[in-house]
């Protein structure tokens, strides 16, 4: 690859509607929260601001990222409001299953 170019990379979901394309910024904002749980964490709740810190993401990156992984059904809203309002989300099955796919494709890859 030509020095100074940057690997730009997308993962494709499929959802009820067609298909959707979830950028590769959003997938990091999702392996970090997916790092959250560790290995053996029976819980599936999410801290997407402290993921979004840790990355250096802006406010309306993290607001877009958020819809995307919703859309896709990578995470999901709590029922409770006041946690959704702290950035709390839960990940689903699926978002799980995706980063765990991202990480060992582009790790056999380097």
């Amino acid at each position: 690859m030509p020095q100074g170019r940057r690997r730009h990379t997308e993962a494709m979901v499929a959802s009820n509607v067609g298909r959707l394309i979830v950028d590769q910024k959003s997938m990091r904002l999702l392996t970090a929260m997916r790092q959250q749980l560790g290995e053996t964490s029976a819980s599936r709740s999410v801290d997407a601001v402290a993921a979004a810190n840790s990355l250096g993401m802006y406010p309306g990156t993290l607001d877009r990222s958020l819809h995307e992984l919703v859309q896709a059904g990578y995470i999901e809203e709590s029922a409770d409001r006041a946690m959704i309002t702290q950035g709390v989300y839960l990940i689903t099955f699926e978002g799980i299953a995706a980063t765990d796919n991202t990480y060992h494709r582009f790790a056999s890859e380097a």
